[in-house]
């Protein structure tokens, strides 16, 4: 082969391996470009994405918030009847009033004659009255009444021994009985006993001796 085809030969091989690898990288840039624009919309539209659901979230954070501040809101304007808690134990009037959403206000104890120590006397607010969740009910409770002891009035005269007990804030039952050795008129026993502690307005039978 001569030289001058040789050199023609390889101009050629030259040329189309030129030519193939321009095609080449124009395939590879065309097909890379918009690849690239895709990846770029997508890296873009990811962080608007991100963004949005980043507001959506706190949009949906604000919604809670205001969700659970209507709520306790709701709480606080419900309103609630004051219970009727008079002759409760005062544990149990105290549970009344935190199950009916209420809060125990101010304890005030005071002697009464007419219910036993630790019962719920009356309220404040009297019962029946609406208030909002929440607010608070003074208890007044019964301490009881003060025990007074039996004074003895064996050996005294009727009369003596009727003042004397009626003075202390006893009632007095009067029943009879003879006894020769002793003189008319005089008590002979007495139930309770003498120092036995009693509330006032109890009851003190007296024997008085007499025919």
């Amino acid at each position: 082969m001569g030289s001058g085809r040789i050199v023609f030969i390889a101009f050629v091989v030259s040329a189309l391996t030129s030519a193939g690898t321009f095609f080449g990288l124009r395939a590879v840039v065309g097909k890379g470009a918009p690849a690239a624009t895709v990846s770029g919309r997508a890296s873009g539209g990811g962080a608007a994405g991100a963004a949005g659901a980043a507001s959506g979230a706190a949009g949906q954070g604000g919604s809670s918030k205001a969700g659970a501040s209507g709520a306790s809101g709701a709480k606080g304007s419900r309103t609630v009847n004051v219970p009727r808690l008079r002759a409760k134990k005062l544990s149990e009037a105290m549970k009344v009033l935190i199950d009916s959403g209420l809060t125990v206000g101010k304890i005030t104890r005071r002697e009464d004659k007419t219910l036993a120590k630790d019962l719920v006397l009356t309220t404040a607010p009297p019962a029946g009255t609406p208030l909002l969740g929440g607010g608070k009910v003074d208890l007044f409770v019964s301490n009881g009444t003060t025990q007074v002891a039996v004074p003895r009035v064996v050996g005294m005269r009727l009369a003596g021994a009727k003042a004397k007990l009626e003075g202390l804030g006893f009632k007095v039952r009067t029943r009879y009985k003879y006894d020769e050795d002793k003189m008319e008129g005089v008590i002979l026993g007495q139930s309770p006993k003498a120092d036995e502690p009693q509330q006032p307005g109890a009851t003190i039978t007296i024997v008085v001796n007499r025919e």
